[in-house]
């Protein structure tokens, strides 16, 4: 039986696909290795989860409230001296896909909840952009393969 977390990812990894300069070049966390050496790509995965009261005092019952952290990481080179534009756009391209993306009957809700950035020296310059955004979604955990929305 496969969490329903993993379904959220895909989700989120499906909205990030439709971005035209990641098409097809967007994998999932076990996949890292995947898109090495080409860019621009993607990587999807989920770091945490954790429980949320909606309310003060709410039930511990089967049915809970969840927020999954996903991590959206996007590698650049450098083309044309601007590493941090490149890099600004596509994360531009990614927030805009997520915010248009259809995610009704998916996940209740869905924000940015910070970036991060890093560099590495090679031949070519390589930048990373990491989003991390987080996730709302309710599961019963007697049936954790099935969001309750």
């Amino acid at each position: 039986m496969i969490h329903y977390r993993t379904n959220l990812v895909e989700a989120v990894r499906g909205a990030v696909e439709t971005v035209a300069d990641l098409a097809g070049h967007t994998y999932r966390g076990a996949e890292r290795q995947a898109g090495k050496g080409r860019t621009p790509c993607a990587v999807v995965w989920w770091d945490d989860e954790q429980r949320v009261e909606m309310q003060p005092g709410e039930s511990t019952g089967p049915v809970q409230f969840r927020e999954l952290e996903v991590a959206v990481r996007i590698f650049a080179k450098e083309k044309a001296q601007d590493l941090d534009l490149e890099l600004d756009t596509l994360a531009a391209d990614v927030e805009r896909a997520v915010a248009i993306h259809e995610w009704s009957g998916v996940l209740l809700d869905i924000w940015l909840e910070s970036t991060s950035r890093d560099y590495d020296e090679l031949e070519q310059p390589v930048g990373a952009l990491t989003q991390r955004w987080r996730v709302l979604y309710r599961v019963d955990t007697q049936q954790p393969s099935a969001a309750v929305l």
